[in-house]
């Protein structure tokens, strides 16, 4: 009796963790984790799926990815994703202060353009 029931455990873990993505590297691109949550059966899977997927593009500062993901949760899957509206803005928000830092970066190289060079 107790073996079958191991057994069942055993099955049931192994099956959890395929489900769940547990023993699944994460996805390169927004696009590639859309495509793999196309694979799971619920909404809700696909959207528990993306959102992990996401958070872990927004720690890799892969914010357009993570702001893809998102975008697809919230037009595809659930609109009224919490998750994903706060991983949203979020990753907007870091690709703005990016934006920033670009353009002061490039108003300073122009603003330096030519001093120092000799005619």
């Amino acid at each position: 009796m107790n073996k079958n029931l191991l057994f069942f455990f055993c099955v049931s873990m192994i099956f959890f963790c395929h489900t769940l993505g547990c023993s699944s590297k994460p996805a390169a691109s927004g696009k590639d984790a859309i495509k793999a949550s196309e694979n799971l059966q619920t909404n809700q899977e696909k959207v528990d799926y993306l959102v992990k997927e996401a958070k872990g593009m927004y720690k890799k500062e892969m914010f357009h990815d993570a702001v893809e993901v998102c975008k697809h949760i919230l037009q595809s899957l659930d609109k009224k994703s919490k998750e994903a509206k706060t991983l949203l803005d979020d990753a907007l928000k870091e690709l703005g202060s990016l934006g920033k830092e670009i353009l002061e970066g490039v108003k300073k190289d122009i603003g330096n353009y030519g001093h120092g060079q000799q005619n």
